[in-house]
């Protein structure tokens, strides 16, 4: 492949006009059209250009991970302002729902408060204190201490950080028991 057609390639990679590619690079006019017109071009030409197009993905890679921080924040603020209104849902089949499985399964003494629970990805090869969590007895957003670092969680928040994800959902999809019965189908 000649510079010439590699330039172009990258021109149509970042779709930059070749009218802006003086502007762009800060050079005379007459210098890219003469890469054009004679089919010579230097290699640092097309190396800046290269360079330029990682550099413009990187910035939106950033712009992404910006999102990401403040939608990260965003639902840390919002775990932190009180609940004013409760929304309760009915369903007629076994579908996950938010509601206090955990406070649930304590008043139908089908968990204890103490009782060890297990993130079923992890279960049973994989139980050390990053997998596995204790039953607090207390508010949903203190149901659990999660054994790797003794801070308290609600289930879904453990969960998400566990799969490093901020994604609603409903978390006691993703822990056991020590008979390896997933919570939310225990109800």
């Amino acid at each position: 492949m000649s510079e010439l057609d590699r330039l172009k390639e990258l021109l149509l990679k970042s779709g930059i006009l070749r009218s802006e590619l003086h502007k762009l690079m800060g050079v005379p006019k007459g210098t890219v059209d003469s890469w054009f017109s004679t089919g010579k071009v230097s290699k640092w030409v097309w190396s800046w250009f290269e360079l330029y197009i990682e550099n413009m993905m990187l910035k939106s890679r950033l712009k992404d991970l910006e999102i990401t921080v403040r939608t990260m924040a965003n639902i840390v603020k919002e775990e932190q302002t009180p609940y004013v209104v409760q929304t309760v849902q009915h369903t007629t089949s076994k579908e996950p729902t938010k509601s206090d499985t955990i406070g649930e399964l304590l008043k139908s003494k089908k968990l204890i408060i103490g009782e060890k629970i297990y993130f079923k990805d992890a279960f049973p090869n994989n139980i050390t204190p990053y997998y596995t969590a204790t039953i607090t007895g207390e508010t949903r957003k203190r149901a659990v201490i999660w054994d790797h670092d003794g801070k308290h969680y609600s289930i879904t928040k453990l969960t998400q950080i566990i799969k490093n994800t901020f994604i609603p959902l409903n978390g006691t999809l993703f822990w056991v028991n020590k008979d390896g019965l997933i919570l939310w189908e225990m109800r």
